[in-house]
């Protein structure tokens, strides 16, 4: 296990704590419906091996390095220049 994806994995359980208890907090105040807090606990509980499983995934397949941007902007440079060559 990567350390990268267990700090990962301590920040999604904070932030998603911090979040249940946001919600438990302002539920009430908004007067939103009572299922809201559950809805978001099971939310958090349901998104945390998925995003577990994905950061695995982009560890081993090393796109963390290469990062999002520079990807999607080597996408966009593909269709650009097939774009030129269609024109």
């Amino acid at each position: 296990m990567d350390r990268g994806v267990l700090q990962a994995a301590a920040v999604f359980l904070v932030v998603g704590w911090l979040l249940i208890q946001v919600a438990d907090a302002v539920v009430p105040i908004l007067g939103l419906p009572d299922w809201t807090t559950p809805f978001v606990t099971y939310v958090v509980i349901v998104g945390f091996p998925v995003f577990r499983l994905s950061c695995c995934l982009l560890g081993s397949l090393s796109l963390q390095k290469a990062g999002f941007i520079w990807i999607a902007v080597k996408i966009l440079r593909r269709r650009q220049s097939g774009l030129r060559k269609a024109t």
